[in-house]
């Protein structure tokens, strides 16, 4: 079992990121750890790498964003959790399983445990669940976009994190929200040319 304390240090490093560059913003955050946490124990999987593993997958979020590098994010937290878990003497075993946790977040390459699994999983709750899309919609309308525009980047971070739940309980979870949101974005966007 990886260490509670090693995961509330990197905890405290992703919330000291958070309060520095604002992204992931501290909803989102905690709604990922909230839901996480909640899937770990329902698939007896290691909750305290599940917390590591979310704390990382975007840890450098915000400064990728502000550096005007967002898209590339994740190459930025792959690189600083090798550093951090490195400097925090991580073993092997933990520390592959966290790099694959932030590395697969998206979906882009295998998952190599049920905690990374759960990682990615957790990251799409997000964009999906109530709490998190109203937060997103938020963020979004703060970066000045049209009315129109929002809806589309809602819709699309929506149909995004949608294809890539994985777990057949998250799956469950969402679909009803999913659906509700898809309805109610579609409604929402104006229809005057």
């Amino acid at each position: 079992m990886f260490s509670r304390i090693l995961a509330d240090k990197i905890n405290e490093l992703a919330l000291k990121e958070i309060d520095t560059y604002g992204l992931p913003t501290k909803r989102h955050y905690e709604l990922s750890m909230e839901k996480g946490i909640e899937l770990a124990k329902k698939l007896n999987a290691d909750v305290n790498l599940v917390q590591a593993g979310i704390a990382l997958m975007d840890i450098k979020l915000g400064q990728a964003a502000k550096e005007g590098h967002q898209p590339e994010h994740v190459k930025y937290c792959v690189e600083y959790a090798e550093k951090i878990l490195t400097e925090l003497g991580v073993e092997e075993q933990y520390y592959s399983t966290l790099i694959n946790s932030v590395a697969a977040h998206h979906g882009a390459i295998p998952f190599t445990s049920i905690e990374a699994e759960i990682v990615a999983n957790a990251d799409c709750y997000r964009f999906i669940h109530p709490r998190g899309v109203m937060s997103f919609h938020a963020t979004v309308v703060k970066r000045g976009k049209e009315h129109d525009d929002v809806l589309k980047t809602v819709e699309a971070k929506l149909d995004e994190k949608y294809g890539i739940l994985s777990l057949d309980i998250a799956k469950e979870d969402l679909l009803g929200y999913y659906k509700m949101f898809k309805n109610i974005l579609n409604e929402a966007r104006d229809t005057k040319k």
